[in-house]
C-alpha cells in the first residue's frame, strides 16, 4: 500500500503485510548545472608610447556554456589579468549579452575580479552566452616595460620568454581546479614604433639692422610637428640650432603654440644650441600636427662687422651660412631613442628655414655729366656760355627693400662747405629703376622716386640744371675764371617704406 506521509518530502512505502513499516522518502533534486568557461582575446597588439601615464586597455571574449539539459544560471565569475613589469591594472569593466549590466565595472577580490551570480543573466540548455572583459592598464615605469623585448609578446613556441598581456577566467567553483582555468593572451608593441615628421618655415622675413649699436631684433620662425604614428605619443626632445651672421650673438629664444604646453624660454646648451624638452610638450593624436611658435632673438653688438657681410644677409636655398638659418631635430634623431630597448632610425630627422637680413643703406653717388666732381679740385669745366648742366645720380638700396626715395639737392657754401637754406631746383628727372612723382617729396618742389617692386641693385636718375652760371655765388657752380661744375651741393636723401 502506498500513502502520502504530509510531513515528509516526497512519497512514505508502507508494507501491510509485515508489521514492521519502511518508510521511503523521494525529493524533488534538480540536476547539477554543467558549465564550461572558455576565453579569448579581442584586441591587436597595443603599442606601447614609451610615455608614462599611459592608459591601455586589453580586451578579452569570455564564453559560457551550458552543457546541462536544463536553463540554469552560473556561479560567480573570477576574472584574474596578471600583472606586467612598470604597469598597474587600473580597472576591470565587462559588457555583453552574459550581464545584466553593461560596462560594468568589477569589484576586486584578492588578485582576481570578480563577476558575482547575480549580475549574470541564466543560460539555457545546451547553449552559451559571451561578454567582453576590458582591463584597463596604466603605465608606472616606462622604462621597466620594455626592459626585455621578448616579454611583450605572449608566450609561444618560437618566444619562451613571451609574456604579454595575459587574463585568465573560472568559474567560482574551479577556483582549485587549476586545469579548468581559461587564459587569452594580448601581444604589446615596443614603442619604437612612434614617428614623427618635423618640418619648419620662416614667419617674417626679412629682418632689419639699422646699424645701431646693441640693438636687438627678433627671427620669428614655425615648427610643425607631425605624429605619422597609429597611437598618441609625445616626441623627444627638440633641439633648435640658430646660426648668425658676422657682429651678431643669439641671446635667447621664446616658443609659443599649441605644441608646448606653456609659452616659455629654451635652455641653452653648451654646444650652443637651444633645447626643448619633452616634458613642456603635449601629447600628439595619431596623424596630427601640433605647431610651435619660434622666436630667436638676436643683439647687434658690431653693426659694422655686420655690414661687412652683406653677401651673406640674404637667404640662399640649402646654404647655412647666408641669412639667419634655424635648424631643428629631435635631440636623439629620432623620437624614442631614449627609452630602453627600443630600436631608432640612424638618420637624423631635421628641417630648417632662414629669415634674410636687411640694412636700410641708402647710399648715392652724384656726377657732372659722366664724371665725378667731389671736390673744387675735380671740378667739371664749363664753357661761359653753359646754358644748363646735366647730373647723373646713381643710388644704391643696400640691403634694404625700400618703396622711396625722396631728393632735396641743399646748396653748400663754398668756402666752409656748410648746409644753406637753398635748394637746387631740378628739371626733368628721368629714373631707371624708379618711377619719379614730381613735386610729392619732403619739400613742395622735391621729387620723389617711387622703387620698382621688381628692381634690384642700382638706380640712376638724370637731370639738368638751367643757367648754371646762376649758382655760382653761392656753391652750386663753382665761378673760376674758365667756369666749372662742381659738386658744392649735397643731396639730402630721406627713405620710405610702405
Amino acid at each position: 500500500m502506498l500513502s502520502k506521509n504530509p510531513s515528509a518530502n516526497g512519497l512514505t512505502v508502507r508494507n501491510a503485510n509485515h508489521l514492521d513499516t519502511v518508510e521511503c522518502t523521494f525529493k524533488n533534486v534538480v540536476p547539477a548545472a554543467d558549465f564550461v568557461v572558455n576565453k579569448e582575446k579581442i584586441s591587436e597588439p597595443i603599442a606601447l608610447t614609451g610615455e608614462k601615464d599611459q592608459r591601455i586597455t586589453a580586451e578579452y571574449r569570455v564564453k559560457v556554456r551550458n552543457n546541462a539539459s536544463h536553463q540554469a544560471q552560473p556561479g560567480d565569475i573570477l576574472e584574474a589579468p596578471q600583472a606586467f613589469p612598470g604597469m598597474n591594472i587600473a580597472e576591470v569593466h565587462v559588457s555583453g549579452e552574459l550581464v545584466t549590466e553593461q560596462n560594468m565595472r568589477l569589484a576586486q577580490e584578492g588578485n582576481s575580479w570578480l563577476i558575482p551570480h547575480d549580475k549574470m543573466q541564466p543560460i539555457g540548455a545546451h547553449t552559451e552566452r559571451s561578454m567582453t572583459v576590458a582591463v584597463t592598464y596604466v603605465v608606472t615605469d616606462p622604462d621597466a616595460t620594455v626592459r626585455n623585448e621578448k616579454t611583450l609578446t605572449c608566450r609561444s613556441s618560437s618566444n619562451h620568454e613571451g609574456v604579454g598581456l595575459v587574463n585568465t577566467v573560472a568559474l567560482r567553483s574551479d577556483k582549485d581546479h587549476r586545469d579548468k582555468w581559461k587564459n587569452a593572451c594580448v601581444d604589446l608593441k615596443a614603442p619604437h614604433n612612434a614617428a614623427f615628421t618635423l618640418s619648419k618655415k620662416a614667419v617674417y622675413s626679412p629682418v632689419v639692422v639699422t646699424g645701431a649699436a646693441n640693438q636687438e631684433l627678433t627671427a620669428t620662425y614655425e615648427v610643425a610637428v607631425k605624429n605619422d604614428s597609429a597611437f598618441t605619443a609625445t616626441p623627444q626632445d627638440i633641439v633648435e640650432e640658430p646660426t648668425t651672421l658676422s657682429g651678431m650673438n643669439v641671446i635667447g629664444m621664446v616658443v609659443s603654440g599649441d605644441l608646448v604646453t606653456n609659452p616659455a624660454g629654451l635652455r641653452k646648451e653648451k654646444t650652443g644650441s637651444w633645447r626643448l624638452a619633452k616634458a613642456d610638450m603635449k601629447k600628439i593624436q595619431p596623424q596630427q600636427t601640433a605647431t610651435m611658435r619660434v622666436e630667436v632673438r638676436y643683439r647687434v653688438a658690431d653693426p659694422k662687422a655686420t655690414r661687412d657681410v652683406r653677401d651673406h644677409h640674404q637667404c640662399v636655398d640649402g646654404s647655412m651660412d647666408k641669412g639667419l638659418v634655424n635648424q631643428v631635430k629631435f635631440a636623439s634623431g629620432d623620437a624614442r631613442k631614449d627609452v630602453k630597448g627600443a630600436k631608432v632610425a640612424t638618420e637624423e630627422k631635421t628641417a630648417s628655414a632662414c629669415v634674410s637680413v636687411a640694412m636700410p643703406e641708402l647710399t648715392v653717388d652724384k656726377e657732372v655729366y659722366t664724371q665725378k666732381a667731389y671736390t673744387k679740385e675735380q671740378a667739371y669745366p664749363l664753357a661761359p656760355t653753359a646754358k644748363e648742366v646735366q647730373f647723373t645720380y646713381r643710388f644704391g638700396t643696400g640691403s634694404y627693400p625700400l618703396d622711396t626715395i625722396d631728393i632735396s639737392d641743399v646748396v653748400m657754401d663754398v668756402n666752409t662747405g656748410a648746409h644753406t637754406d637753398q635748394h637746387l631746383t631740378l628739371g626733368t628727372l628721368q629714373c631707371t629703376g624708379a618711377t619719379v612723382i614730381p613735386g610729392s617729396g619732403t619739400r613742395n618742389d622735391a621729387p620723389r622716386l617711387a622703387v620698382d617692386k621688381n628692381h634690384h641693385g642700382e638706380i640712376v636718375c638724370r637731370t639738368t640744371v638751367t643757367d648754371p652760371k646762376g649758382y655760382s655765388s653761392d656753391g652750386c657752380v663753382h665761378a673760376h675764371a674758365d667756369q666749372r661744375a662742381g659738386a658744392l651741393h649735397r643731396t639730402r636723401l630721406s627713405s620710405y617704406r610702405a
